[in-house]
């Protein structure tokens, strides 16, 4: 095993930190849209 499997991080936290910047983008996007 490679070290540090053990610390790994849930899967549902590593999608949660990559999903915020694409919720970022897609706000910013729209409220671009929008003026």
């Amino acid at each position: 095993q490679l070290p540090g499997t053990q610390s790994v991080l849930p899967v549902n936290t590593v999608a949660a930190l990559m999903g915020i910047p694409v919720i970022i983008y897609v706000i910013f996007k729209n409220r671009a849209d929008d003026l």
